[in-house]
């Protein structure tokens, strides 16, 4: 069932399933990411709002439609929402909304055609990446909300060590990180090695300076 409720004078978030992508650019943080004016923000809110008033009639049509059914009757409408959107960006800020898109997704964005196309994943690694997705989808629908964050960072890391350190490069620079902000998987695996050696001669450092310690005492009974 879809629910639109609109109140004046107060904010509120947009709804993906009706205005896909344009959902992130009104929001505090996905304005920040694309560097948007108050004049272009005020225009996005603006259509969105419209866009889903406009789509009223559209829900009492298909209410009653699997939830299949009803994703294929309002692709078009979402698609040209987000046409009309784009429409209103520079050519930047479309590119950084696309980063976005994919940031917010994570690892599960490997599952996109076009994102494991970039990257370079194989025949192998997709399949795993499914594999994955499909797990990860079912564990989600049980459990509360803490069981599902635990569930989405727990797959997230799984879907992460498919990748070598060139594609994870790739990921990250299609998603807008850029190169420097995540440690690459070999950079992560070497700092976990020098943390465990540092650990484990401070552990060496410390027997030997109670072995040297009990020596000394030894010898003071002694004398």
């Amino acid at each position: 069932m879809f629910v639109l409720v609109s109140m004046p004078g107060l904010a509120r978030s947009a709804d993906p399933t009706f205005v896909g992508i344009l959902a992130m650019a009104i929001d505090d943080e996905g304005a920040d990411f694309l560097g948007l004016t108050g004049e272009t923000r005020e225009k996005l809110t603006a259509l969105v709002n419209k866009r889903e008033q406009q789509v009223t009639q559209l829900i009492l049509q298909i209410k009653d439609l699997p939830n299949a059914e009803k994703q294929a009757k309002l692709a078009p409408f979402v698609k040209e929402s987000e046409q009309l959107g784009m429409a209103l960006l520079t050519l930047t800020q479309r590119e950084r909304l696309n980063q976005l898109r994919v940031l917010r997704m994570g690892m599960a964005s490997l599952a996109e055609p076009e994102v494991a196309s970039i990257i370079g994943l194989d025949a192998e690694q997709r399949e795993k990446v499914l594999g994955l997705i499909t797990q990860r989808n079912e564990q989600m629908s049980r459990g509360g909300e803490v069981q599902r964050q635990i569930t989405r960072r727990s797959f997230e890391r799984q879907l992460r060590s498919l990748l070598t350190d060139e594609q994870l490069g790739k990921w990250e620079k299609i998603s807008g990180q850029g190169a420097g902000q995540t440690a690459s998987t070999t950079e992560r695996r070497e700092t976990e090695a020098s943390d465990a050696s540092a650990a484990s001669a401070e552990d060496a450092e410390s027997v030997s300076t109670d072995a040297d310690d009990r020596d000394a005492d030894d010898r003071e009974a002694d004398d």
